[in-house]
């Protein structure tokens, strides 16, 4: 756990490791055995049968090629076990989850707590018996990064929970009968430029992926349909909700306006479709097949009422997708795009 442990921040606490079940070498020690299987009973026929048998050149050339194949097979899926053990990092901290993954080609994941939808536990078999499983962790705005063959993945997930519980407790609630008070930053919480600006010389930075393989397939279906009903369209990924709608100044008060604008802040759109002017027209969003819990239910009808009463249409689709209905029900919203709003309702 070298990345995580060197990447907490001030008072933040590791509570609990993930660790990649020991069930990524069978395979490759079955692989193992074979071949010396093979090996040995090439070599024990060729040794202890009749000087002048026939065919020992090849039974020597497939018996013993079969068994040298089988190990050298064996010695690459071993490598390949050994690698995801050791460079594998799972952990939750007092603050996040955090997640390291690959040898050569690093990959890292960092979500707080406040960012983390939910985490889904996949079992086979063999899982359920030997205790391990996929953890999938679904981030806030759709992303979902699978970690396979972890040990205890119930347990990890029980501590992860317990934490975004622990955190949603903490949170104040937010009504518009009492609006929260101004935040006056004292001289200690101030930002200094001039910190900020050695922290980031000190850190390496790597590029990060914007799109999952599968959202990046899908803006490309977006895409080539938007060419055929507008050129002048264009659609964008993963966009705060914030950047496309916000509360109109005269309606309600002060405060409520200021509610919604922070109710609204942290959620993101995964698709949106502008047109030439830059004005949001369509929203896009992709239904994954993870449980739907009470906080994404929430939080998808916050989505729903803003866009609404912005006079944006919302178009959902599930998971289990076709490409050609895709591409026909977004040409249709496109086609049949309502005016705008030119009043709060």
């Amino acid at each position: 756990m070298k990345y995580i442990e060197a990447n907490l921040t001030a008072n933040e606490t590791i509570l609990a490791y993930g660790r990649v079940h020991w069930f990524v070498f069978v395979f490759g020690t079955v692989a193992a055995l074979l071949g010396a299987v093979f090996l040995f009973l090439t070599t024990h026929h060729v040794t202890t049968g009749p000087p002048n048998a026939p065919n020992v050149g090849l039974i020597m050339f497939f018996g013993g090629g079969l068994g040298a194949w089988m190990l050298m097979l064996a010695a690459l899926m071993l490598l390949r076990a050994w690698v995801r053990v050791r460079f594998t990092e799972l952990a939750v901290t007092s603050q996040r989850v955090m997640a390291r993954f690959g040898w050569i080609r690093r990959r890292t994941v960092e979500l707080n707590h406040n960012m983390v939808e939910g985490i889904t536990v996949y079992q086979g078999f063999m899982g359920r018996i030997f205790d391990f499983g996929t953890l999938i962790i679904r981030g806030a705005g759709g992303g979902q990064t699978p970690v396979p063959t972890i040990a205890q993945p119930l347990e990890f997930r029980r501590v992860v929970t317990e934490q975004l519980a622990t955190a949603s407790r903490g949170e104040p609630e937010l009504t518009a009968a009492s609006p929260p008070p101004e935040t006056v930053s004292s001289p200690s919480q101030a930002r200094d430029p001039g910190a900020e600006m050695e922290s980031v010389s000190r850190v390496d930075f790597e590029p990060r992926t914007l799109l999952s393989q599968s959202e990046f397939r899908i803006l490309r279906i977006l895409e080539r349909a938007v060419r055929q009903v507008d050129k002048d369209h264009r659609v964008l990924a993963r966009t705060g909700l914030s950047n496309a709608v916000a509360p109109r100044n005269s309606s309600a008060s002060a405060a409520d306006r200021d509610l919604a604008s922070r109710s609204i802040g942290g959620e993101r759109l995964d698709f949106l479709v502008i047109d030439r002017d830059g004005r949001p027209v369509l929203a896009v969003e992709h239904r994954g097949r993870e449980p739907y819990g009470r906080k994404a239910f929430i939080r998808d009808a916050l989505k729903r009422e803003a866009l609404r009463k912005a006079g944006i249409e919302l178009l959902e689709f599930p998971s289990g997708y076709e490409v050609s209905d895709l591409e026909a029900r977004f040409r249709s919203a496109l086609t049949r795009r309502p005016a705008r709003s030119t009043r709060n309702r």
